[in-house]
């Protein structure tokens, strides 16, 4: 009778198995289905939506890092137009990266999220942080597309470091010679005043 009892629990937990199996199959067929809605109408809510909808599935990783992706490039754009808010989409797009770092994401969502994380805090001047992401790209990721690129970029940092330094100093040197052409210039109007209000005196 045990042998019976231990027959019918093995066929009752594998067919809860599969039930379950086939609930998650379908509900992961759906989370895609909705990405690739998304991904066609480019509509950031529906990306946020499938995140919602279907936490936890490599399609709301994917519509999560989608979003991340935007709004690094809406900062990118606009950090020559409107600073602030620039600032505040990159912050943004880094929170994203940072909590989509924390799934753990493999593969090509990995790299993908470290590389856009490296990406937004190099257009927040966050060099170091940059740097160190793209070299964990290209380290981890070696021979692909996007690893060659961070390893690219990661190597360009001390020359970013170097140019911005030249810069400054080509600032502080031409703030300097205008100040001093300033000083010149009011020196003549001076010496000039002068010789006028001189010369009506005699």
């Amino acid at each position: 009778m045990n042998r019976i009892a231990l027959v019918v629990h093995y066929c009752f937990a594998l067919a809860a198995f599969v039930v379950v199996s086939s609930q998650w199959e379908a509900r992961r067929a759906q989370s895609w289905e909705s990405c690739m809605a998304a991904l066609s109408s480019g509509d950031l809510a529906a990306f946020n939506e499938v995140a919602r909808r279907y936490p936890g599935t490599d399609a709301a990783r994917w519509a999560e890092l989608l979003v991340a992706d935007a709004a690094a490039a809406e900062g990118a754009d606009l950090l020559f137009v409107d600073r602030q808010r620039a600032e505040g989409r990159l912050r943004a797009a880094v929170e994203m990266y940072a909590s989509l770092m924390t799934t753990r994401p493999r593969g090509l969502l990995g790299e993908r999220t470290v590389f856009g994380l490296a990406k937004a805090r190099e257009s927040l001047g966050q060099l170091e942080e940059s740097r160190r992401g793209y070299e964990a790209v290209a380290a981890e990721f070696s021979g692909d597309p996007i690893a060659k690129l961070a390893a690219g970029r990661a190597a360009a940092h001390p020359r970013v470091v170097l140019v911005l330094l030249v810069v400054v100093v080509v600032v502080v040197v031409v703030l300097l010679l205008v100040v001093v052409l300033l000083l010149v210039l009011l020196l003549l109007v001076v010496v000039l005043g002068l010789e006028r209000g001189g010369s009506g005196l005699r």
